[in-house]
């Protein structure tokens, strides 16, 4: 039951979702980790894959063909996705990080979707958004 308290201005209220938002960032830790965990093979790739096909070979010292790329892909994002990664000096760790952000950051969302529907219990949340994003 939720206790109604009269605050002033800067004073806060306890509500009965704070235990909850604890156990909220526990539980985004906590898939964070998992996926890290699952995903860490892909640090060991050195390439650039699109639908399992090997692309491009991205190492030091190895130029993507931007434009291929920009012309005969037809990928504009693609394009600035590699030239940013080639501008680095180190184009496989930088399209590692971004992959291993763009995990992080979807996992994190489809988890606060999923939370915010109501519909699941936190745990059936964790395992379906592990289970997506796996």
């Amino acid at each position: 039951m939720a206790v109604e308290s009269k605050t002033g201005p800067g004073q806060t209220a306890t509500s009965q979702h704070e235990p909850n938002a604890r156990a909220s960032s526990r539980d985004s830790w906590l898939l964070v980790a998992l996926l890290m965990a699952v995903h860490a093979p892909l640090a060991l790739n050195h390439g650039f894959y699109g639908d399992d096909w090997l692309l491009f070979e991205a190492k030091p010292g190895y130029q993507t063909m931007i434009s291929f790329l920009l012309h005969g892909a037809g990928h504009p994002i693609t394009y600035l996705y590699c030239a940013m990664a080639n501008m680095s000096g180190h184009p496989s760790a930088v399209m590692n990080a971004v992959a291993f952000a763009g995990i992080a950051v979807g996992a994190l969302s489809l988890r606060s979707f999923l939370a915010r529907l109501q519909i699941l219990t936190r745990f059936e949340i964790l395992i379906l958004v592990f289970l997506v994003w796996t």
